[in-house]
């Protein structure tokens, strides 16, 4: 291979170079295998520089973590690669997402707030790029429900044990609170001669008021106008 070569991933154990090597051959992507200068008694993967991007993906595909330089290259040369911390947490953050509208369909339910950490491998070793046990999915759940509603803690549960894969009971955590009912607010009243009115209606009423009682006042006269004539008339 060319002096251009990227290291795809390092520190691996005989075994383990013998199976990233067989993957990406697989794929179509010519790979050598070399002493690894770091870590002796274990090996390096090294791939074309034009392969890389496409590696990569293989790596991310069989949950392998390519080196830090592999993936540097890959973003160089497709900046549209995904790392697979990217693809974590884009994943994670969809299923929160379908998990919080399932339970905001809930009766009684007014918001949820949802946290997922899917299972993802193990890379707690900065050395070891092939993980060989996986960490359990977690989830975190904080919902809020009418004070007149009964506890949804259970319909939570098990929307949230079907929906998220591989997560256990004891590794969900789920936070309900009631709201506190409100008493609706009592109006603003105003004193309109005996009566008491809602204050932004009081203008209004004195207004109808006014004019009844200008009408009243028209007829009146208008009647004393007519009985006057007649008892000249007479």
């Amino acid at each position: 291979m060319a002096a251009c070569d990227v290291t795809l991933v390092a520190g691996l154990r005989p075994d383990e170079a013998d199976r990233v090597s067989a993957l990406l051959n697989q794929r179509g992507v010519a790979t050598l295998r070399a002493s690894d200068n770091d870590e002796p008694g274990l090996y390096r993967i090294d791939v074309g520089a034009e392969s890389v991007p496409s590696a990569v993906s293989a790596l991310a595909a069989d949950r392998c973590r390519p080196s830090e330089t592999a993936l540097s290259a890959a973003r160089d040369d497709t900046p549209l690669l995904l790392t697979q911390r990217d693809q974590r947490q884009q994943a994670n953050q969809l299923a929160a997402q379908a998990l919080t509208r399932a339970i905001e369909q809930l009766p009684g339910v007014t918001s949820a707030r949802v946290q997922v950490e899917l299972p993802v491998a193990d890379t707690s070793l900065a050395h070891f790029t092939l993980p060989t046990r996986d960490a359990p999915a977690r989830a975190t759940v904080v919902v809020t429900r009418v004070a007149t509603a009964a506890s949804v803690e259970k319909p939570v549960q098990r929307l949230a044990l079907s929906s998220v894969p591989g997560l256990a009971p004891q590794m969900l955590t789920i936070i309900e609170s009631a709201a506190a009912a409100t008493k609706p607010a009592c109006p603003a009243l105003a004193r309109v001669g005996p009566i008491n009115v809602v204050r932004d209606s009081a203008r209004a009423l004195k207004g109808w008021l006014g004019a009844a009682l200008l009408g009243n006042m028209l007829l009146a006269s208008a009647l004393l106008y007519v009985l006057t004539r007649r008892r000249r008339a007479g």
